[in-house]
């Protein structure tokens, strides 16, 4: 039951990333980033800042938190909310290389993934531990946790429905609200504002965007304050904004249009020559990148798609006079891909014996085996006794010795997740010269994820540190889920805001689903394409997985094919120089020549004068014929030399122009090889 209610929100995010295909660039694995970004990192500074200025105020105004929170509900937090998961996109476009190569369609997913992690904390935080409490039936599961009779849909029903939520109360079947996932929606139009604001920038735009924050923001207190009878919310926001949430799940396939319109003109074609060869040969180009899909699958669509989406960042960063950097891997992955399609290259995969022999060797290594044992909580805790008939488990987990041993198992992946935040911050510097914004994207979504995850599993330890069993809440007061289900928060596990009552989110999800986070760790050690994989190691594109080429088993592979690029520039950059150099000297002794020429003719001519001065008689005629002829040699040396010389200028610049870059591929050939000797003796993370 715990697992559908995850495979909803990662659905929900599935569906709108397939949705906005037309126009992303960043991959599926950085949305779902995104969303473990709204789950670790948006909630805690929602908790905290809910937390912090209630508490505040409280002490200000001297009216009860208690009553402030039931308030802040319906009237301040829902904004809070909608801007904090706006958080990673906002904290994303401060990144050079990510503002001038995402679209506005970027922005509608990955704050749209953001704002289904914060549902899913919110379903975890109420629901992870009841699955004792759930009854199953032909659609899903159904919990016995007050009248309300909170509903998870099954597998088939999230796979069957637009942007399905995790849970819902009984109500929510009915009329008067969509079956949708709120935070997501709201969240995915809060992008499309951001990047009308941070990307479009005109002022019609910006006034858009403003008019969209407002709007999400008062739908969202209207939710929150549909069973606020004896507010003004209730009588002023209520009716009006129940009257459209008819049309809200439409909302986000037209953001993705009117994105997708607008990201026309930011990724218009400006280099003819990145076309593929069946591009180059059909029109309209959309088909024959139809035609390069379809001519190998499995295979191809995959390859061909990932080459496309790079090819749009590369325009869009070209539009706003950068870009150069990502062209030559561009060509490169565009001469591999047509060397595939026309069957010249090797499009095979691996075999299934060289994928069980990484596999084993993967199982085998230590990394592996430390982030199995973390994991190990979390998959027992969620994935198998998050069902009705296993339910005790997460009973038996919690209490006596096995909650000792969850609290050790805690302390340890704590102690990991510092590691990687420190390890991660080192390598800060050099992830923002990354040339893929995508690669930036995922470092920084990465980053925030380990970051979150070690100040909930501290807020968690020290709870229990103080004297909290499994079920002791984190705070006093929950207003993470401000104002929803008012009416029934006495009897809904971990639901309401601010009730104090012994049904408050207990602290044994938190520290399962905060284990839970080596999940990717886990993956990624396995090679899957997930979130938890690390960002490419310099500069370049062949991070990217292409399955027209065999992965190479060992970590350092896309280190080394760096290296490799990089000392066949420092050759050919060589020998450029040597050629210059040696045109240069060539040029500069035939000017040398000239120059010694024009001073001899110039003799000549002083001599010939001087005779003619001195001449006398019949023979001053020839004297004066001579000087003549001097002079005219003079001329035409002297026009000899000036073109000689601007010659040997020209070959010196050249010369000097290969010298430098000849300096600069070795720079970059040193520091290639210090990444590729980095990633080879560097561990695994956790």
């Amino acid at each position: 039951m715990v697992l559908a209610i995850i495979f909803a929100h990662v659905w929900g995010a599935i569906e709108l990333t397939v949705l906005g295909s037309f126009a992303r660039t960043v991959r599926l694995r950085t949305v779902l980033l995104a969303l473990a970004a709204g789950l670790y990192a948006c909630v805690p500074i929602a908790l905290l800042l809910q937390y912090v200025w209630t508490y505040l105020f409280a002490s200000v105004t001297g009216d009860s938190q208690y009553d402030l929170v039931k308030t802040a509900g319906y009237t301040v937090d829902p904004f809070l909310e909608e801007v904090v998961k706006l958080f990673p996109v906002l904290a994303l476009l401060r990144i050079a290389s990510i503002r001038r190569q995402w679209s506005l369609t970027d922005c509608i997913l990955v704050a749209g993934a953001a704002g289904a992690g914060f549902g899913l904390a919110e379903d975890i935080f109420r629901f992870g531990s009841a699955a004792a409490k759930a009854n199953a039936i032909d659609s899903g599961w159904t919990l016995a946790t007050g009248i309300s009779l909170p509903y998870v849909p099954g597998f088939l029903t999230t796979l069957t429905s637009w942007l399905p939520p995790g849970s819902a109360s009984t109500s929510a079947l009915g009329t008067d609200f969509p079956w949708l996932n709120f935070h997501l929606v709201w969240s995915a139009l809060g992008g499309l504002a951001v990047g009308l604001i941070c990307l479009d920038r005109r002022l019609a735009s910006r006034i858009a965007g403003v008019v969209i924050m407002l709007g999400i923001g008062l739908d969202h207190a209207a939710v929150n304050g549909a069973t606020a009878y004896d507010s003004w919310v209730y009588e002023t926001l209520v009716p009006p904004f129940t009257a459209l949430r008819a049309w809200l799940w439409w909302m986000p396939a037209v953001a993705l249009a009117l994105a997708w319109w607008l990201d026309r003109t930011r990724q218009r074609a400006v280099d003819t020559d990145l076309r593929l060869a069946a591009e180059s040969e059909a029109s309209p180009r959309f088909v024959g990148t139809l035609r390069a899909a379809m001519h190998q699958p499995p295979r191809s669509p995959f390859s061909v798609f990932e080459f496309v989406r790079l090819r749009r960042a590369y325009y869009t960063a070209k539009q706003s006079g950068d870009g150069d950097d990502l062209l030559e891997d561009l060509a490169d992955r565009r001469d591999r891909l047509d060397d595939a399609l026309q069957g010249s290259g090797d499009p095979a995969l691996p075999s299934l014996q060289e994928t069980w022999a990484a596999l084993i060797r993967s199982l085998r290594s230590p990394a592996t085996i430390l982030t199995l044992g973390a994991v190990s909580p979390a998959v027992l805790w969620f994935g198998v006794g998050g069902w009705p008939q296993t339910a005790s488990l997460q009973t038996t987990m919690a209490t006596g010795i096995w909650w000792m041993l969850v609290r050790l198992a805690s302390f340890g992946v704590l102690v990991l997740l510092v590691w990687r935040v420190i390890t991660q911050l080192g390598r800060w510097p050099q992830a923002m010269r990354l040339v893929s914004g995508d690669d930036a994207a995922s470092f920084g979504l990465r980053f925030s994820v380990a970051a979150g995850g070690c100040s909930f599993l501290v807020a968690a330890l020290a709870r229990t540190l103080a004297g909290g069993d499994a079920s002791a809440s984190i705070f006093a007061l929950h207003v993470l889920q401000a104002g929803v289900d008012n009416a029934t928060s006495h009897f809904v596990g971990g639901g309401g805001a601010g009730w104090l009552s012994p049904s408050q989110p207990d602290l044994s999800p938190l520290v399962q689903s905060d284990i839970g986070g080596g999940v990717g760790s886990l993956l990624r050690a396995l090679g899957l394409p997930i979130p938890g994989a690390n960002p490419a190691g310099g500069k370049g594109l062949t991070s990217h997985l292409d399955p027209y080429h065999r992965p190479n088993p060992n970590r350092e592979g896309a280190a080394e094919r760096a290296y490799d690029r990089a000392r066949k520039r420092y050759d050919e950059a060589n020998k450029r120089e040597e050629d210059r150099l040696r045109e240069a000297a060539e040029v500069s002794a035939h000017d040398k020549a000239l120059q010694e020429a024009a001073k001899r003719a110039e003799g000549d001519r002083v001599k010939a004068a001087t005779r003619y001065q001195r001449a006398r008689g019949p023979s001053r005629w020839q004297a004066l014929n001579d000087y003549y002829e001097a002079v005219i040699n003079k001329h035409r040396v002297n026009r000899e030399a000036e073109a000689a010389h601007a010659a040997s200028e020209a070959a010196k610049e050249r010369a000097r122009k290969a010298e430098a870059e000849a300096d600069e591929a070795a720079k970059e050939r040193i520091a290639a090889g210090l990444n590729w000797d980095d990633e080879r003796h560097q561990p695994d993370e956790p």
